[in-house]
């Protein structure tokens, strides 16, 4: 999932009962891996700022994604 704050998702996916299981932006990579043990699922959160690149390479006739705004609000 795109996110426009991966830290802020981060913390919102962890208050809400999926932790984190790895954590990319330590060593430079905006992204981060929780556990949605409920369903036994793993959603990883990718910074939007990066979909440009991504697109490019994977998709590269393909319109953007949308992102999960992690603004107070959004």
């Amino acid at each position: 999932m795109w996110t426009s704050d991966i830290q802020q998702g981060s913390a919102r996916l962890e208050r809400e009962g999926m932790p984190l299981e790895f954590s990319g932006c330590p060593h430079g990579r905006p992204f981060a891996c929780h556990r949605m043990d409920s369903i036994g699922a793993r959603i990883e959160l990718v910074d939007a700022g990066r979909q440009a690149g991504f697109l490019s390479r994977w998709q590269p006739d393909g319109g953007p994604m949308p992102a999960i705004d992690e603004a107070p609000g959004g």
